[in-house]
């Protein structure tokens, strides 16, 4: 089997790609432009993968590259929400259209299945928790909307024949990570700097990577689901509990400050996972943060 993974050298994309590897799924090629992946996240990989410098919209570098592919994983995103707001254009080309050519290239090539990252985002501050599948769509941000649309152009995919597995992550969480929440906090704490959280009550749903890789690689073969899933952990984690965890795993006494929310994010989210626990056997452990050590540790052999 021959498996394309879009985004590969980024953090999720990296470590999948490392399970693939491992459990010789087949050939795997990363296509990547490097924007935010890194090249040492492929590093233990390396020599076992083939690595395609480009961007999801070329479109005949992208299609030659689909050429023999079953199954694609579609990583390769604009996917921090501030540098969407402060960006929408670059969003919409990259989330939207970049997302039509690999469904696009895909169907011209004759892949099997794409499996698409979604997001949590598509749901905005939604009014009751844990947010089902079921709820309304009510993006809060210009990321957010730019997945919905990519949502939608999957279904019109879907409808022609092309499998289509949507998974709307939560806040994921593991080594590799960085720019955002868990790796700024462990940073900053290590720095013995102040933590500062957007939000006094911001509620998270993380998630921890291997968990999400278990689902992924079950996707390669188990049917598609017939709608999107949320994958999560199903319960929610207040940034405030966060920090603290992060102080004292790190030895440090780190002040926390509490800055006022920031309007584009979403301040409360839980998913709703009973569909991808039957689905896909996703494990959701007593405390999402349970491997949060892993996490830490990681950062102190790298700084």
């Amino acid at each position: 089997m021959k498996i394309l993974v879009t985004g590969g050298a980024g953090f999720i994309g990296s470590n999948l790609v490392d399970r693939l590897v491992r459990d010789q799924y087949g050939h795997v090629s990363v296509f990547d432009d490097f924007s935010r992946g890194r090249l040492e996240n492929l590093s233990q990989t390396g020599k076992a993968i083939r690595i395609v410098y480009g961007n999801i919209l070329d479109f005949e570098r992208l299609r030659a590259e689909m050429v023999g592919t079953e199954v694609v994983f579609h990583f390769a995103a604009l996917s921090n929400v501030l540098d969407c707001v402060n960006n929408p254009a670059a969003a919409i080309r990259t989330n939207v259209e970049g997302t039509r050519q690999v469904l696009e290239a895909a169907r011209q090539t004759g892949v099997r299945r794409v499996v698409l990252a979604s997001s949590r985002e598509v749901y905005g501050e939604a009014a009751n928790l844990p947010v089902l599948e079921s709820s309304p769509l009510n993006p809060k941000n210009i990321y957010g909307a730019s997945k919905v649309a990519a949502e939608k152009v999957c279904a019109e995919y879907a409808a022609c024949g092309l499998e289509l597995t949507i998974l709307r992550l939560s806040n994921v969480y593991g080594t590799r990570d960085r720019g955002r929440v868990i790796p700024l906090f462990i940073e900053r704490a290590l720095r013995a700097e102040p933590i500062t959280i957007y939000g006094k009550n911001k509620l998270l749903d993380l998630v921890w990577i291997e968990n999400l890789l278990d689902v992924l690689t079950r996707a390669v073969q188990l049917p598609c689901p017939t709608r999107p899933m949320n994958i999560g952990c199903g319960k929610g984690t207040r940034l405030v509990e966060l920090a603290a965890r992060v102080c004292a795993l790190t030895d440090q006494t780190s002040s926390i400050h509490i800055a006022e929310e920031r309007e584009p994010e979403v301040e409360h989210f839980v998913a709703e996972v009973t569909a991808a626990r039957r689905h896909f056997s996703l494990h959701c452990p007593d405390d999402p943060l349970e491997y949060l050590p892993y996490v830490v540790e990681d950062f102190r052999t790298r700084m």
